[in-house]
Parts: structure tokens; sequence; C-alpha cells
């Protein structure tokens, strides 16, 4: 099931799921371009990123399997390792990501699917080789029958839960995404009380696909919620504490609880108003063409103008198809006077559908007129190309070459040394990566870039 980030109102289910967010009371609202792109990956959708409205929970603590069944499954997939969120003051969304370990099973390795009790790589079956150790062994689709998870929400006391939003377990109770009041708390999991439909944003669960099987989903209104519950206006001092619940009656392992941990997000709301849209162009190098089947490097011009001054753009916060920028550098692009930045971008970093659409760049500003940033979006059409523009043969022939050559661009460092020379400017990185002068030379072809 993939739900995006689309209107606020009645959501959208493929045929084959009955997981879905909850109906909300709101219209589209174009500040909703601001929140997180769910792709299902949660690491790339809310990186760990050490600035304003990032934070993340870490849990270290593993689901305990039935040790007869523990050599086949190897990992719990309602296992947490990491509760990951952004707020996004622009539209004053409360976006979280729950990360779970790696599966120990695909190659590459990617996160346990939530919600897959048996690791089988499909979250509503059971494989055959369990069932016939334990046959009352219970796996339901999208975090159905008896499996839960989701997080609590600690508003007025660090470590009191206010606020539950995820997937419940309780009997007769709805088992579709819900943000909640937060009930029968004493020093376990709290339950679901009172729905809070006016929060209830989009969600994102894919339980067949072990590369995007993350359990993603918004809390929207964040600020307005916290005020109700509270009676205090969130501020860019405010703690609050977050913890985290998984587990199934059906599954023969135990139940994950991780006690509120408290956070902060460093950022204020903003006033109620649009983004800032200043003029962007996204690949102008290779006319707008995007080719995310292989590796590359992609540059976003975002151009200054009299009422956007690009140094002022919050380091960290550029966000384009879902992925972070690894360097960024500023100088005068166009014809005028103002000076533009240019950020770059891995192509296979990038998690955009194929053909030609209205690619969205977002991220925050510090406006002078205000103490705290906003927010800006701005879009280009592009055409993007990915793996199903090239055939069977082809995609396995580039995999081989990969398997012998290794990465086929300069890394970071070296790339961005010969950008430097080249463009005669300064260039920040933006992948914590170390820029010393005895970085390895670059290699004899030429930097890959779009």
């Amino acid at each position: 099931m993939n739900i995006a980030n689309e209107a606020r109102g009645h959501c959208r289910v493929s045929a084959r799921s009955r997981f879905r967010s909850a109906p909300t009371l709101e219209v589209l609202d174009r500040r909703q371009l601001l929140s997180v792109t769910f792709t299902g990956s949660a690491a790339t959708d809310i990186p760990g990123t050490i600035g304003p409205g990032f934070a993340v929970v870490q849990n270290s603590t593993r689901v305990t399997i039935d040790p007869t069944l523990a050599p086949l499954i190897k990992v719990s997939g309602f296992d947490i390792s990491a509760i990951r969120m952004f707020y996004s003051p622009g539209d004053d969304t409360l976006s979280i990501a729950i990360e779970q370990p790696l599966n120990q099973k695909t190659t590459p390795q990617y996160p346990v699917i939530a919600g897959d009790a048996d690791n089988n790589l499909n979250g509503g079956t059971v494989s055959p080789a369990i069932l016939a150790m334990q046959p009352l062994f219970q796996d339901f689709y999208n975090l159905g029958g008896s499996e839960c998870m989701f997080v609590s929400l600690c508003l007025k006391d660090p470590n009191v839960p206010d606020v539950v939003a995820g997937i419940t377990n309780q009997a007769g109770a709805s088992k579709l995404y819900l943000v909640a009041k937060a009930v029968n708390y004493s020093s376990g999991a709290p339950g679901f009380g009172t729905a809070l439909p006016n929060n209830t944003g989009q969600a994102f669960l894919n339980d067949v696909d072990p590369a995007h099987g993350a359990l993603e989903f918004q809390v929207t209104h964040f600020s307005q919620l916290y005020n109700q519950v509270t009676g205090k206006t969130l501020t860019a001092s405010t703690q609050i504490g977050v913890g985290g619940f998984g587990g199934s009656a059906a599954d023969f392992s135990g139940e994950i609880f991780i006690a509120p941990h408290p956070i902060n997000f460093g950022v204020n709301p903003v006033p109620d108003c649009p983004p800032l849209s200043p003029p962007v162009i996204i690949a102008p190098h290779q006319n707008r063409h995007v080719n995310i089947a292989h590796a590359s490097y992609v540059r976003v011009n975002i151009f200054g103008t009299s009422g956007f001054d690009v140094t002022r753009i919050v380091p960290g916060s550029v966000s384009f198809g879902g992925a972070s920028p690894v360097a960024h550098y500023h100088r005068r692009t166009n014809s005028d006077h103002f000076s533009d930045a240019t950020y770059i971008f891995r192509s296979d970093a990038l998690n955009l559908p194929p053909g030609i659409q209205n690619a969205a760049v977002t991220g925050l500003y510090n406006n002078s007129s205000t103490s705290v940033p906003v927010g800006f979006s701005s879009s280009n059409q592009i055409f993007v190309r990915d793996h199903s523009s090239y055939t069977k043969a082809q995609v396995q022939a580039q995999q081989a070459r990969l398997a012998k050559t290794g990465d086929p661009i300069p890394q970071i460092p070296q790339f961005i040394q010969h950008r430097a020379k080249n463009a005669g400017v300064t260039i920040i990185s933006d992948s914590n990566v170390s820029m010393a002068a005895t970085a390895a030379p670059l290699a004899s072809r030429s930097a890959s870039t779009s």
C-alpha cells in the first residue's frame, strides 16, 4: 500500500490493501509540499541530520523470538531500532518513520518489513518452514489482527504519554492509521482513546517490498495539538517525550516497548502562510533529464531574487526526490546580480517515479523578518528515467560492471575538488566527509554529472 503526500482529505487506497490513513477534515493545503515524502525507507526519508526540525530516538533492545523459531526468523518484524522524526514548521506537520533492524536475509540487506512476523519478506504470509514447526503461527497483512506498531507522544510530562499515533492492537478497534488520545497508561504501552481526526495525516506501509517496508506517518497541526493538550505554545526549546511499541499476540515472540525519551526539535511554528517559492532548474546541463538507473551527480539550481537570498537557506534542510544533497555552492548562475545556489545530489539516492513530472525542491529559509526559519518549495518539470527504461539484460550487465569496478563516479571529496577547480568557487560538503588536502586524486575519467 502506498499513500503519498496528497490532499488532507479522503485518501486513496491501492486495490490490494485495506490499510489507509483515516479521512481528515481539510482540503489540500499547498504548504503540504514541505512535509517528508514517504517511500518506506526510514533512514532515507528522514535522515539523521543534525539540524532544525530533526530528532531521532535510538533503541538497542530487541524482541525475544521463540528459541525454536529464531534460527529461521532471525529478526522480528516488530523490532524497532529507531524512531525518526522531522517537524516541518512550514505546514506544522510532524513526520515519523519507524526504522527497523536489517533483515539478515536479502542482498543487499534491507530493514525487516514492518509487521513481517516471520521475516519471510512478505508481511501477510507465513513461510511453510515456520508453519511446519508451529502451525498456529500467524502473520496479518498491513499490521492487521493482533499486530500493532505505534509511537507515544508525551507533551505535558516527558514521561507520560498524551497522544498515540500508529496502528493499535485493541480488540474491536479500527486497524487504520490513527492519531488518538493516550489512555490506560501506567508503566507499559498506552492504549488508543478518543480519535483525533484533525491530527491524523497521511501514512505509508508496503508489506511486500523489503526495500520500502517501513511504517511512516504524519501528525498534522502538531503545534495546535501541543497547545490543546498543554495550554502552552510550542517553541524552539520545548521538550517532549517520544516512545514506541510493537508486537503481536499470534507470532510466538515477545513485544518491544520503548520508554519515552526526551527530544527537542529546535524550531518554532511559523505563521500560517504559503512557503516561499524561488525559481529552480533541475539538471540544467542535461536538459532537465534525470537518470536514476545509474549513479551520477545531479545539479539543482536555486536562483536568488530580490526577496530570496540563497545564503539564508538553512544548512541540511534542502531536499529533492526524498534525498539530501551531498554538497552545494554559491555563485551567479544567470545574468542578474543576485547570487544563486547549486545543490548536488546523487541520482541513485533519488526516489522519483519514471516519466515527465513536476518535481519539488524544498527546504527552510532564515527570513530576516522572523526569528524562526520559514519553508520554501519550488518545482520544475523534468523527465525521469529508471531501470524500467532498460532491458533485463542491460540491467544485469550494469550490475556486473558495478560488481567489478565499484562505484562508477568519483567519491564526494574528489568530486568537490574537481568542481571547485573548474567552477572557481568554494564548495561546501553536505555529507560530513573529510575535505583534507590529502584526499585521493581524481580518477582518470571525468566526473559524471547531470
